[in-house]
């Protein structure tokens, strides 16, 4: 409204149209600049706060019987996506499949409490713009994966009104997840021969004999 009240003047007083276009420029300089400079410093923080972890090596992925990292990635990102689309959705049964379950009593507990409150959790559009992979160990029973992982999304919250309380429906916030994933290994106590040194062995997370390490 105001840059078409602005045209409007320039017909009739190009010097006053001129003047007040500054004006209007420098306000909205004096409400950006410093948005944009939070902005920028929360960037800044997310990405040294990642920048802390060493990658793991793809050779340390293939040790453990991981030929793609992409792949796991992109996997580990999506269960991350499937828990808080259930939390939006107030979906027990898909957080207590994908949680360990302290972390599902504590997603229960926020739900409740949201609740009983009338609010609302809402989210949308979750990309994922970076991740890491900073450790990964296993022992007879599981593999555990650690990673961070940077993502953005419009996340927000409803009261009982449908106002926006907290976030923004239009905005996209930036965060960092730090993650552990933990898979259990299925194996079993049958020996069998191994095809190069002929050693009895058993099957394992790494699919290498203990012997020849084949």
């Amino acid at each position: 409204i105001r840059t078409i009240g602005v045209a409007i003047l320039d017909f009739f007083n190009p010097t006053l149209s001129a003047f007040l276009y500054i004006s209007i420029l420098f306000t909205l300089s004096f409400y950006t600049v410093p948005q944009i400079k939070k902005e920028l410093n929360y960037i800044n923080k997310i990405d040294s706060h990642l920048a802390k972890y060493d990658e793991i090596t793809d050779e340390d992925l293939t040790a453990q019987g991981i030929k793609n990292r992409k792949v796991l990635e992109d996997n580990l990102f999506a269960k991350l996506v499937s828990v808080q689309k259930a939390r939006a959705k107030y979906d027990y049964d898909t957080l207590k499949a994908l949680c360990t379950e302290k972390l599902y009593n504590l997603y229960i507990s926020e739900l409740e409490m949201l609740h009983e409150t009338g609010l609302d959790y809402h989210f949308e559009n979750y990309q994922k713009i970076e991740s890491q992979i900073y450790s990964i160990t296993s022992n007879e029973k599981e593999v555990t994966i650690k990673l961070a992982i940077k993502a953005s999304c419009i996340s927000y919250r409803l009261s009982a009104e449908k106002e926006v309380v907290d976030g923004s429906k239009d905005k996209k916030t930036m965060i960092i997840h730090e993650l552990t994933f933990k898979k259990k290994i299925e194996t079993n106590d049958i020996e069998e021969n191994c095809k190069n040194c002929g050693a009895p062995t058993k099957r394992n997370v790494t699919g290498k004999c203990q012997y020849c390490n084949t």
